[in-house]
């Protein structure tokens, strides 16, 4: 089946076009296009016999409750992300913006992938390679700042 926005294949049990995101019309139940059409004839009808204003014509698509349709919404669109690229970014911080920018960037990046890894039940590419860095960017903090720090305090406290 092929979405009637957009024009690319999508599956035939899809509510929504995983491409561009628009309601598939042949989801519909038949006695829900059968609705509208009655609606849309009668419509016609009443525009030929009077002017209507558009207030008048009222055209109501039911959806099923049951539907879990904002969660294949949300999968189709983390289910392609990559998080390599963010990784590659964050390296590039940690050497150009003095650690702590790098550090922040993965932070936010990780944090993206586990929401991504949670809602499609597997881990994105980049994600163990964002978990690295974090613990690099840690070690990083450790021999560049701490370590730095408490020896300056030691040699400011033997000088005493």
């Amino acid at each position: 089946m092929y979405c009637h926005n957009c024009g690319k294949e999508i599956n035939k049990n899809s509510v929504y076009c995983i491409h561009c995101g628009k309601e598939v019309l042949n989801k519909l139940e038949n006695n829900q296009i059968e609705t509208i059409n009655e609606v849309k004839n009668s419509n016609v009808q009443s525009l030929n016999n009077q002017k209507l204003d558009k207030s008048e014509i009222n055209v109501r698509v039911v959806q099923d409750p049951n539907s879990n349709l904002g969660l294949n919404m949300e999968y189709a669109a983390h289910s392609s992300k990559s998080y390599i690229g963010s990784a590659w970014l964050t390296i590039v911080l940690y050497i150009f913006a003095f650690w702590i920018g790098g550090f922040i960037a993965n932070i936010v990046y990780l944090n993206a992938a586990k929401n991504t890894s949670r809602i499609i039940n597997r881990d994105p590419p980049g994600l163990v390679f964002l978990v690295v860095l974090l613990i690099l960017g840690i070690l990083g903090l450790i021999s560049g700042i701490i370590i730095p720090i408490a020896f300056g305090c030691a040699a400011l406290a033997s000088s005493y």
